[in-house]
């Protein structure tokens, strides 16, 4: 199980391209007693996904910034998480920080060096249009994030850059895969197109299927002239699926959406992900009654949702294997319909076909 946690939705930071600034919440910052209500939801919901006998439950800290909560709060989920796994020995618990940075210093540090079992942690910067992603006060956030990024570095962690693919990154995918290749000692990075949080929105520099589409073409070249020396998804998860017949995709490319993933906001409501809770859709109640949420009516609509799709729309793709339908929620931005295809259906498929050439089922080999 993947739970998105998250703690507060407010920002240090404005994109202007931010779901998170839709929101006003009665209780901007969790308060400790969701927090608990949290970490006693999580056997249920470990025990709910486990295998051959052990639960791991995955938690990513979101936001919002979540390091706008403070080191206190970091240490309360550390000694949670120890109380948990005292009690709960077939329980694994790993975390996972998705942060902008600007706060991390070193009482951050320390409390993630443990918390973060691989001192691993993901972070979001723009490689050269910056007008789009500024300080709350106006200010440079660049400059910041990259003295900020080089302090985790030297502290020992790995930062993987997190890059949202605008109009002018979509036009300039070499450019842009040098500019994160070069970023760090150990770079990696995770393209993600720009779309709108709710339907009937537009977003400034948003993109088209077919935009996305021709950049993943043209950045599948590039990746592979430089022998891939830099980790980039998701194209390395399509490279092994294609080589080695294994499919280990994000969220939306798992297969393992509607029952592996569930999100969590400030004031313990429950609902598919992070991306859920932004839209405004998929809710499927509250901490109090974590068995609940997962007998909510609307996960098990969610559940049908890849049978659906198998067939129907997607019954003759020769790509099933390699995107499972996509996200649910891309669905309602396209249609209104959880069980449509995706936004980025059209441009994916043509990335395939152009690039991965052979479409093969790795499902029948043991994927």
């Amino acid at each position: 199980m993947f739970v998105i946690v998250k703690p507060t939705l407010a920002c240090n930071a404005r994109c202007t391209y931010c779901a998170a600034q839709h929101f006003n919440p009665k209780t901007p910052r969790m308060k400790s007693d969701v927090l608990q209500s949290l970490f006693q939801a999580l056997p249920v919901w470990g025990e709910a996904t486990g295998q051959m006998g052990q639960d791991t439950v995955h938690l990513l800290w979101h936001g919002g910034e979540p390091l706008l909560m403070g080191p206190r709060f970091f240490v309360q989920v550390l000694e949670e998480t120890r109380k948990l796994r005292s009690s709960n020995p077939h329980l694994e618990i790993r975390h996972h920080l998705q942060t902008n940075l600007l706060l991390w210093n070193a009482d951050f540090e320390e409390v993630f060096k443990e918390l973060l079992g691989d001192r691993s942690l993901s972070s979001s910067v723009d490689p050269f249009d910056r007008s789009r992603r500024r300080l709350a006060n106006g200010g440079d956030y660049f400059s910041l994030w990259l003295t900020q990024a080089q302090r985790a570095l030297e502290a020992g962690f790995r930062v993987g850059a997190v890059c949202v693919v605008d109009d002018q990154v979509a036009q300039n995918p070499r450019r842009a895969y040098t500019f994160f290749k070069n970023l760090t000692a150990r770079p990696s990075v995770r393209f993600n197109p720009l779309y709108p949080s709710r339907r009937g929105e537009t977003v400034e520099g948003g993109i088209s299927s077919a935009q996305w589409g021709r950049f993943l073409v043209e950045l599948w070249q590039i990746w592979l002239e430089d022998h891939r020396e830099l980790a980039v998804q998701p194209l390395a998860n399509w490279y092994r699926a294609r080589r080695h017949g294994t499919v280990r995709g994000s969220c939306d490319m798992s297969g393992r959406c509607s029952v592996g993933f569930l999100g969590v906001d400030p004031d313990g409501n429950v609902s598919q992900c992070g991306r859920a809770a932004d839209g405004e859709v998929l809710h499927y109640g509250t901490l109090d009654n974590p068995t609940g949420c997962l007998e909510s009516t609307d996960r098990q609509a969610n559940q049908q949702r890849m049978r659906t799709l198998r067939e129907g729309h997607c019954a003759d793709c020769s790509w099933w294997a390699y995107c499972h339908g996509g996200c649910p929620l891309q669905s309602w931005l396209a249609s209104g319909e959880l069980d449509g295809p995706t936004f980025w259906c059209e441009g994916r498929k043509a990335f395939f076909e152009e690039c991965l050439q052979t479409p093969e089922n790795v499902e029948e080999r043991g994927a």
